[in-house]
């Protein structure tokens, strides 16, 4: 099981990789043609709206839904399975033509009679530019869970390179233009690069139910049928859940912007980096699991259970642990080499890299939250990480205000907040699935835990020291809150990045076979 739970990671990382590079190229077209402007924040701020309703009606609770009752009908019959994904697809395009329609119309009267300040103004016809494209990424994300369930990886994870491709050819064509114009441009080509992610989707489908629908069948869809009915009423708490999380995610922009205009881009840029490895280790790893886990947990083979959730857990450690170091480490030079040039400034690189560090800090406990979120799902318990997301919510908020109203740590806070409220909410999942039941882990790990911290130690040190050598003194500046000058000619911001992440990497990998660290060795292909 769990070969095959990592040959399904594998065929995920490798398509989010692409993704992933996509999505850096993307962002490092958007440093250089727009930097960290106000009027570059006011449109991630519109995306971010954007995003937080993909999450609600595309992503997140409806897929986590989607993907344990699918396999729960496909066991009894493909055919009925198939008519399942047929009439959800076709009553969430309904749901989201009349919630696009309704948004744009509430929007167009705030804009037209409130006495609103011009920057809200601005941030209000962006969204109202964008929020079309939400009926082709819901949709999208609809097709994702459908063709994870046919073992469609690979796919699934390489889609978003069309919308990262449309993005990057909006700024280059009209990179000329001022930033206001640029910002409504790539407004209306969201619409279309989500469009392209899901037309991506199409044919892999339709492959898959040709075989099992007709036309004919295909045509009389059924609206909110029962089982749909059945599915929503296993997921209201989850989307309850996930619905607070998202416009908390949303409100923790609004807190960037509260402490900073420029606070929206840093994070955004920030957070790009820190998804890197998120998205292709974390997502990943619990993506390829939840099927797994959902069929696991439905014939109650709980010794099966406990198997994916250590083999997640271990391998996420082995992963997250070394990254988190190295993202501090060489956030600085990351960011400096990926985005410092054009109009993102020496201010711009020292900020984003605040915000890096704070973010860094919540990757594991990033990854366990999805582990246990999923676990729990694959249970049809929706309840309980409503109920943890809550909480961390209402924390998350009092963060905010004493880290940016009482310490004035400006965007960083906003980051910083989202770790912290990822250890607790990790913590409490892991906590109450063991308690629940009776599931022990890492029952022989600590061990495996052990050497692999000394061997991060200890590759982080070596890394420490080449790039002190190398002139790099970001990390002690940054940390002492002293003058840090970051180099602008291309040569040196490679260098001062590549050469300190080979010895970390090298070091890292000699000392887990040193202490024979069984967890890294499998990893990389040692079975000893």
């Amino acid at each position: 099981m769990s070969k095959h739970v990592s040959r399904s990671a594998v065929r995920f990382s490798i398509g989010t990789l692409f993704s992933r590079v996509s999505g850096m190229a993307r962002e490092m077209t958007m440093a250089f043609v727009l930097g960290t402007s106000p009027a570059v924040a006011a449109f991630l701020v519109a995306f971010r709206f954007a995003y937080l309703l993909r999450r609600l009606f595309g992503e997140g609770a409806l897929v986590n839904g989607f993907i344990p009752h699918y396999e729960e009908l496909n066991a009894r019959s493909e055919t009925s399975a198939s008519f399942f994904f047929r009439d959800l697809l076709a009553s969430l395009a309904v749901i989201l033509l009349g919630l696009i329609g309704s948004l744009e119309l509430g929007l167009l009267a705030s804009v037209e009679y409130l006495p609103l300040q011009e920057s809200n103004v601005e941030i209000m016809r962006l969204i109202m530019l964008s929020l079309p494209g939400l009926l082709f990424i819901c949709l999208s994300a609809l097709h994702s869970g459908f063709l994870q369930c046919q073992g469609r990886f690979f796919l699934t994870g390489i889609a978003p390179v069309a919308f990262n491709l449309a993005w990057i050819g909006t700024l280059f064509f009209y990179r000329h233009e001022d930033t206001a114009s640029i910002t409504v441009h790539l407004a209306i080509a969201l619409d279309l690069a989500f469009l392209f992610q899901w037309v991506i989707l199409l044919p892999a489908t339709w492959k898959k139910l040709k075989h099992l629908l007709s036309i004919a069948d295909l045509r009389s869809f059924q609206l909110f049928s029962p089982e749909i009915r059945r599915m929503l009423t296993a997921i209201s708490l989850s989307v309850i859940g996930v619905s607070a999380i998202q416009i908390n995610s949303f409100i923790d922009v609004l807190f960037a912007r509260t402490a900073d205009l420029e606070g929206p881009a840093y994070l955004t840029y920030a957070i790009r980096l820190q998804q890197f490895p998120l998205a292709l280790f974390g997502i990943a790893i619990a993506t390829a699991i939840f099927p797994a886990l959902s069929r696991a947990a439905k014939n109650n083979e709980l010794d099966t259970v406990r198997d994916l959730l250590q083999f997640g857990l271990m391998r996420s450690s082995c992963l997250m642990i070394p990254c988190t170091i190295g993202i501090l480490l060489l956030g600085a030079p990351s960011i400096n080499l990926l985005f410092g040039h054009g109009q993102f400034t020496e201010e711009s690189t020292l900020r984003t890299t605040l915000c890096l560090w704070a973010y860094g800090l919540g990757l594991l406990p990033s990854t366990i939250v999805l582990l246990f979120s999923q676990a729990f799902y694959a249970q049809h318990d929706f309840k309980t990480p409503m109920y943890t997301s809550l909480a961390t919510i209402l924390l998350s908020t009092l963060f905010n205000c004493l880290f940016i109203f009482a310490f004035s740590w400006g965007a960083t806070s906003v980051a910083l907040s989202t770790s912290f409220t990822s250890l607790i909410n990790a913590a409490i999942l892991y906590f109450l699935y063991k308690k629940q039941h009776g599931i022990h882990f890492f029952s022989i790990k600590w061990r495996s835990l052990g050497q692999l911290s000394i061997s991060t130690l200890v590759a982080g040190f070596a890394c420490f020291l080449i790039s002190s050598a190398m002139g790099d003194d970001s990390f002690i500046g940054i940390l002492l809150n002293k003058t840090v000058f970051f180099p602008h000619t291309l040569g040196i911001q490679a260098l001062q990045l590549i050469l300190p992440s080979v010895v970390f990497a090298l070091v890292f990998v000699l000392m887990s076979r040193v202490l024979h660290c069984q967890e890294v060795l499998q990893l990389l292909g040692n079975k000893r």
